[in-house]
């Protein structure tokens, strides 16, 4: 792992990887096409969502460390490289920041990260994958854009606090919620068609515990009643 902290003015911004109706997030660069494919991951921490005049973004504030996983490759002839870290970051105005730095991914001289307390504390912002918060129970579609995704709440959860973060690299979405007793029912919105094989990530958090989800479209996702009866009135003409 290394870990990339940034730092933030008071009201400055940064963002998630679904940024919202504005911002971009954080990526790499190598400075070796050699490099251009090494397996690595930028774990997001879990973020908040913030209004400003009219437009919602998701993303961090103060301070944020992204640790990022790295596979080490022992291919690779020179493990002493530069990394240009890109993100943006917003207040009034928005302000595309570019830093480079040198590395050594040699993996022998790797130290402990977890004897670097900001590092170790960081993990513990990072989304959970293993806990059963919510256990999925069905996925609705109602329309080429738009699906219901229902959730079984397993135990008691801030459900004012609660607050739906979707991710995917092909389609730019939207969600609304509700929640009764023990069900929480996800409505997802897409800018585009929801096809086969897209691959949708729900972060669900309250602000104390979290849950993220990947979830692959296919067939035997339920078509709604209405959807299949306008679908067929087409074919039918």
């Amino acid at each position: 792992f290394l870990g990339i902290k940034i730092s933030l003015e008071d009201g400055w911004k940064t963002y998630w990887k679904n940024p919202g109706d504005s911002g971009a997030p954080l990526y790499l660069e190598w400075d070796s096409e050699e490099y251009q494919t090494i397996n690595y991951n930028i774990i997001f921490p879990v973020p908040r969502k913030y209004m400003d005049m009219g437009i919602e973004t998701i993303g961090y504030e103060k301070e944020v460390i992204f640790p990022i996983k790295i596979n080490f490759d022992s291919s690779v002839k020179d493990p002493n490289r530069v990394l240009k870290i890109n993100y943006l970051i917003c207040k009034e105005i928005c302000i595309p920041i570019e830093v480079k730095k040198k590395i050594n991914l040699e993996r022998d001289k790797a130290v402990d990260s977890l004897l670097d307390e900001d590092f170790r504390s960081s993990l513990k912002t990072v989304p959970n994958k293993k806990d059963k918060i919510f256990r999925l129970e069905k996925i609705i579609q109602h329309s080429p854009s738009q699906l219901d995704i229902l959730y079984e709440v397993n135990q008691k959860i801030d459900n004012k606090g609660l607050q739906i973060y979707p991710f995917s690299e092909k389609l730019f979405l939207k969600t609304n919620h509700n929640i009764s007793n023990n069900s929480l029912r996800i409505n997802v919105f897409s800018e585009e068609e929801i096809k086969k094989g897209d691959v949708i990530e729900l972060l669900i958090s309250d602000g104390h515990s979290n849950q993220e989800f990947k979830i692959e479209i296919n067939e035997n996702i339920k078509l709604h009643n209405l959807f299949k009866m306008i679908l067929f009135a087409f074919i039918g003409g």
